[in-house]
């Protein structure tokens, strides 16, 4: 089932609940009262955002990880038997598709040798080409596609941090008596603290890709976590994607990550409801989602 029918298909949806205490906030300067409310939404918003992006990251990840080492499987045994036709000029009877590979093979047969590519070398080509072919119209993704979903789910969760975080920052630096929000923007660093970085770079992907930073060198620093090890620090990631962790190289040459997971999810509601907790409200208890 593609990612994007989770909601279509009774598929169970992964959402941490929030519970407004109110519908309006309680203060006596009514401006901004209704100015901290457009960031709270905003907030939500942001939340939504990266419970979508999460939840179909989840589907995508697991769709992958069943299917890889089936594919590999298929992919080698398929390319063989394209190739071996293409060399034997055979076509099986119950196999119509090889009628397109047995008129290629012939074709092939009637060139002459040119710039130093023989018809073996032809026959490879042609093969490969037959096959991407077949899995495309069997509903199959080409090798260059497969990942790109995960890392579209996963730049949609960095940005609805970036606007969720951003909100914060508003409400911190015009508090009006809210003090405990400060530490709330503490919280939300510990949870995700190279969540700035990697942003920063997916922002400036030109420079970084060119190691830069605001004009200035970035020297990538060694690298040895499990995943990646680079003892020599020359080894520049641009949106690498190792399990649930996607990296990339910082402003600082580090390597900068944010776990895209619904543990991260989960992270990001406590410091939510955390900022709803540190307001006065009145009117009826809100849940979320309504």
């Amino acid at each position: 089932m593609p990612a994007s029918d989770w909601y279509r298909e009774g598929r169970t949806v992964n959402v941490y609940e929030l519970t407004y205490p109110g519908v309006f906030l309680e203060h006596q300067d009514r401006a901004w009262a209704n100015e901290a409310r457009t960031m709270l939404s905003l907030m939500e918003g942001a939340f939504s955002d990266a419970t979508v992006a999460v939840n179909l990251f989840e589907i995508e990840y697991q769709q992958m990880a069943t299917a890889d080492s089936k594919r590999r499987d298929e992919i080698t045994k398929r390319r063989a038997e394209v190739k071996a036709h293409l060399e034997k000029h055979l076509r099986p009877p119950d196999d119509p598709r090889l009628a397109r590979i047995e008129q290629i093979a012939k074709e092939l047969d009637a060139l002459p040798k040119f710039e130093g590519v023989d018809r073996i070398e032809l026959r490879a080509y042609h093969a490969t080409k037959i096959y991407n072919r077949e899995r495309r119209e069997a509903g199959e993704r080409p090798e260059e596609f497969r990942a790109i979903p995960l890392r579209i789910y996963a730049r949609a969760f960095i940005h609805a941090l970036h606007v969720f975080e951003k909100a914060l920052r508003v409400l911190v630096e015009d508090a009006r008596g809210q003090s405990a929000l400060a530490d709330i923007l503490k919280e939300f660093n510990a949870h995700f603290p190279g969540f700035r970085g990697v942003r920063d770079t997916l922002e400036h992907v030109d420079e970084r890709i060119r190691r830069l930073a605001r004009k200035k060198e970035v020297i990538p620093q060694p690298i040895d976590n499990g995943a990646i090890k680079s003892g020599l620090g020359n080894v520049l990631i641009i949106e690498g994607l190792y399990g649930t962790s996607f990296k990339c190289t910082t402003a600082e040459g580090e390597l900068g990550s944010v776990d895209v997971s619904l543990s991260s999810l989960q992270r990001l509601q406590e410091v939510l409801q955390s900022v709803i907790n540190a307001f006065a409200w009145h009117g009826p208890r809100r849940p979320y989602p309504n």
